[in-house]
């Protein structure tokens, strides 16, 4: 009895496997596939959309150096993370995944849900410029950070964004005077 559990378990395991390497019917095709894209969805809802540990370090420090702002102003086209609204600049605080970062070369890499993952990317990427295009057109300055950029170098996306801040007041200040 001994000698035969630990046989038993080595056969189990050996048809377990067989078992997972068979053709899938039809049906055990669409069940699977029904499976991943409740996986994927069940993944997608964990994901945070707002207050992303990248946001809120930019957000602190902008407020520290005295900048005042709207945190996902739904005013706004693509509700930016971070709105100043004195100088009519909108922050977007954009993942490396979602908002296709060298997406060319991650396209390449994408294996499981290939199209799928593909068209939200692209949707993504497609959203981002048409509300950049209509943040112009109301005459407000929308500035992109990858969520890595700020973790690693915050000092200069601040710098960046103190830039726009200046070039805006020289540009009121201009207009004043014409």
């Amino acid at each position: 009895a001994l000698i035969l559990f630990p046989l038993l378990i080595v056969f189990s395991a050996i048809a377990g496997y067989l078992m997972s390497r068979r053709a899938l019917s039809p049906v055990e095709k669409i069940t699977q596939t029904v499976r991943n894209i409740q996986q994927e969805n069940d993944l997608s809802r964990r994901v945070h959309l707002k207050q992303g540990k990248a946001e809120v370090l930019l957000a602190k420090r902008l407020w520290h150096l005295g900048f005042r702002y709207r945190l996902n102003d739904k005013r706004l086209p693509g509700s930016p993370d971070i709105a100043i609204l004195k100088y009519n600049i909108a922050i977007f605080v954009d993942g490396e995944f979602w908002h296709g970062q060298n997406w060319e070369e991650r396209k390449s890499r994408l294996k499981r849900n290939r199209e799928y993952w593909i068209a939200k990317i692209e949707e993504n990427i497609a959203r981002d410029i048409r509300d950049d295009k209509d943040l112009r057109a109301k005459d407000w300055y929308p500035i992109h950070f990858w969520e890595k950029e700020i973790l690693k170098d915050t000092d200069e996306c601040i710098e960046t964004i103190q830039e726009l801040a200046e070039q805006q007041i020289e540009r009121s200040i201009d207009c004043r005077n014409e």
